[in-house]
């Protein structure tokens, strides 16, 4: 029932203007027109003037809720990854990773090796891979990463992977960012290996 009052106001500036323009000899229609002798201008005008105004108040008045409605689509994300928070585990958090990487799916030709080290639990090893079957691969690796207790290190092991594009260090870099603020870590390549190295690590990995 939005447009009804500009509906009402159109038909009523249709009214006065067939009674002042168009009839201009029965009794409602000399009063009209008196009317407007008085005053200097059509009656029919500010009518239809007044309806104009209306209409486009009501069609603006709507818009900002659709806007907002669309800008609420636009700003979530569809695949993105997201800032890590705190990882928060209780007592039983190695077997709580170890579950976690035992879950995690990576490309054929890149391979999760566990060492045992505290120092750097989780090796991603790459085989062989093109290089977007190997960007894949370490973004995956560092969403597994984001999602458990931060250790001092991760790292990223290359055989036969052509070093196409970016260098290294700065696609791992680039990988890792998505998840860590860039100040929390660092990328250091050391031959065909790139190790990222945590500024505040859990302390867990090293109990």
């Amino acid at each position: 029932m939005r447009f009804s009052p500009v509906v009402f106001l159109l038909l009523l500036a249709g009214g006065l203007y067939y009674l002042s323009q168009v009839d201009r000899k029965g009794a409602l229609a000399l009063t009209v027109v008196e009317l407007e002798g008085q005053l200097g201008l059509p009656l029919f005008a500010p009518v239809l003037v007044l309806a104009l105004l209306f209409g486009a108040i009501a069609v603006v008045g709507g818009k900002p809720q659709a806007d907002s409605s669309a800008s609420r689509v636009r700003s979530r994300p569809a695949t993105g990854p997201a800032r890590r928070g705190p990882v928060k585990l209780g007592k039983d958090w190695r077997e709580v990773v170890e579950q976690q990487v035992a879950e995690a799916v990576f490309e054929d030709g890149a391979e999760l090796l566990q060492t045992g080290k505290g120092q750097v639990p989780y090796v991603l090893r790459l085989t062989r891979l093109p290089p977007e079957r190997a960007r894949r691969a370490i973004g995956a690796y560092a969403q597994l990463i984001a999602g458990i207790p931060t250790p001092p290190r991760a790292r990223v092991e290359f055989r036969d992977v052509s070093d196409e594009g970016a260098p290294r260090h700065h696609l791992i870099a680039g990988a890792f960012s998505g998840y860590f603020e860039r100040r929390d870590f660092r990328c250091i390549r050391a031959g065909d290996d790139v190790d990222v190295l945590f500024s505040s690590p859990d302390k867990r990995w090293l109990g």
